[in-house]
């Protein structure tokens, strides 16, 4: 893609550059002639003009071409860099004591620090969802408290992109709680290469499953988290934008949890691992 989008960009420039060049031969002609040069117009001038337009056109065809069949910038690659001096906290991030939500998860204690690389395994139902919403400060449980380092930036990546207001476009969501108006974050979010450029103006509820996702994985990114809590990574997403999260996660040395029943991703951990069930975790 980056190889084609280069060389589109090459063809395009060199079209533009014929293009600019006959147009001043033409000119160039034209001021040269002299009333008195009839000869020189008669035997020469009109082959001359012929020439020099059908190479124009040509070159305007040829670069009328190369816009309908054009090569977008092919999105850059998911990083989860941020700026040297925002390092993650050394000690303790996320602190669990107790922490019980009837039906849904029972946790007596759970520490995540700075080189925690979990994967939280379990049946469907058995409460990994919940732990990581409570971890994030979604999920506030019954009893027990769930403490977190001051400042500490948390990245959620939730099983499904649920948004309350489905009215909202994409670009709304992602521009909110930012400085200024919407529309001076659509580049960034566009740039990600998450979503089309048409889709940020789209109605979340009228999004794909997909597509709500990706939204929800442009938000991660945007917030340059310190700890990633990723739910279901794989869901919805596709295989190349899979490996590319994994990628980043793995070049980015960020703590992470992950929760995940996808026998792939749990053949390629190389972190702990722990078990939910019956919303006890079994380390």
């Amino acid at each position: 893609w980056e190889q084609a989008h280069d060389r589109w960009n090459a063809d395009v420039d060199a079209a533009r550059a014929a293009l600019r060049q006959d147009t001043r031969r033409v000119g160039h002609a034209n001021r040269r002639r002299r009333d008195n040069d009839k000869f020189q117009v008669h035997f020469f001038g009109q082959k001359v003009d012929a020439a020099v337009a059908r190479r124009v056109r040509d070159a305007e065809n040829r670069l009328r071409r190369l816009e309908q069949q054009r090569v977008p910038k092919p999105p850059r690659v998911l990083s989860l860099d941020r700026p040297a001096e925002d390092r993650v906290p050394s000690g303790v991030l996320v602190a669990a004591r107790d922490v019980h939500v009837p039906d849904r998860i029972a946790v007596p204690a759970l520490d995540i620090t700075s080189d925690t690389r979990l994967l939280i395994t379990g049946p469907n139902g058995s409460g990994k969802s919940s732990l990581l919403a409570a971890l994030a400060g979604r999920l506030e449980p019954v009893s027990g408290r769930v403490m977190r380092a001051r400042g500490v930036r948390i990245g959620w990546l939730p099983q499904t992109g649920h948004f309350p207001d489905p009215a909202q476009t994409a670009l709304q969501i992602f521009a909110s709680g930012r400085p200024g108006p919407a529309h001076e974050h659509q580049r960034e979010l566009v740039d990600l290469g998450l979503l089309s450029g048409s889709d940020v103006h789209t109605p979340v509820g009228r999004l794909s499953l997909g597509q709500r996702r990706r939204l929800a994985l442009a938000l991660l990114l945007a917030s340059r988290p310190h700890l990633l809590l990723l739910d279901e990574p794989t869901n919805h997403l596709s295989v190349g934008l899979v490996e590319e999260l994994e990628s980043a996660v793995l070049d980015s040395g960020l703590p992470v949890v992950v929760a995940s029943h996808d026998r792939w991703l749990r053949r390629r951990w190389t972190g702990t691992s722990a078990c939910v069930a019956d919303g006890q975790l079994l380390t």
